[in-house]
């Protein structure tokens, strides 16, 4: 894992770059495909929209995710790397992320630490915050790297190559949140092609395009098939607030205590509470 590490640290960004940033479960897939969508899709006409996630993005430390896969496992990926001239043994993944068609968006759930200052020197950062619960029938996972990670990008929210969404208010006013990537990233969307892209990437159009997300085969590589299929595939309810479906009472003032110690700001806390 270290050697990937290592890569992924020396990823050198570019000014054209945009980077998706969040905890998992925190609305990276709706961000990313709203990012991919306004930069490269904004008329909804681009055939390469029909291309896998994580194709169209690519995730930087995927061959993290991957380890312990050989090469065989990896297929055309490694064999795309070699054609780079790159060694596949040293990272796959990231050679593909390299090679991605300007200009790239990428996403990675890793923190700040983990990246090179070019990603907000030179490349956007769109990190997006919620205040959902990772959840499964067996599990709930609340960690304090979580709050840690959230800390890194809401001390960096001022820079101006960082933008800091809240799944919340994008579920309660998506148009209004649209509006203001749309500026962030400098593509000059007019109303009708936010109003068209809002419902291009909400939660039922994204699900009946659940195919795209991870191409078929590749599954493992990415999430875990089991954890996927107790959850009803890759995407889920697509609603906020659904730890309140599956906490008791008793758990919910828990949680509650837990955010209001462990949350780097209170303005966030008002952000999950007031959307």
């Amino acid at each position: 894992m270290k050697k990937y590490c290592q890569e992924i640290k020396d990823f050198e960004f570019e000014e054209n770059d945009v980077l998706v940033m969040t905890v998992p479960k925190a609305g990276t897939t709706w961000t990313q495909e709203a990012v991919w969508t306004m930069r490269k899709n904004p008329n909804l006409d681009n055939p390469a929209s029909s291309l896998p996630l994580h194709v169209r993005s690519p995730v930087l430390e995927a061959d993290i995710l991957a380890e312990g896969l050989s090469l065989d496992q990896k297929g055309g990926f490694a064999e795309l790397t070699k054609e780079q001239g790159k060694d596949p043994n040293k990272g796959v993944f990231i050679n593909i992320a390299r090679a991605a068609e300007r200009p790239r968006i990428f996403k990675t759930h890793l923190s700040f630490t983990f990246i090179s200052d070019t990603a907000l020197s030179k490349a956007k950062v769109v990190y997006t915050i919620s205040a959902t619960l990772e959840t499964s029938a067996s599990r709930i996972t609340i960690t304090h790297a979580s709050s840690k990670h959230v800390k890194a990008a809401w001390d960096r929210r001022h820079l101006p190559n960082m933008l800091v969404l809240f799944y919340e208010k994008m579920k309660k006013n998506p148009k209004a949140e649209f509006t203001k990537l749309s500026k962030f990233l400098g593509v000059d969307l007019n109303e009708e092609q936010i109003d068209k892209i809002v419902h291009h990437t909400s939660f039922p159009e994204m699900k009946k395009r659940d195919d795209h997300v991870i191409n078929k085969g590749d599954e493992a590589i990415f999430f875990d098939l089991l954890i996927a299929k107790a959850e009803g595939g890759f995407f889920r309810s697509g609603s906020s607030g659904g730890w309140k479906e599956v906490l008791s009472e008793k758990q919910q003032e828990r949680f509650k205590v837990w955010m209001e110690k462990n949350c780097p700001d209170k303005e966030i806390l008002d952000n999950f509470n007031n959307p």
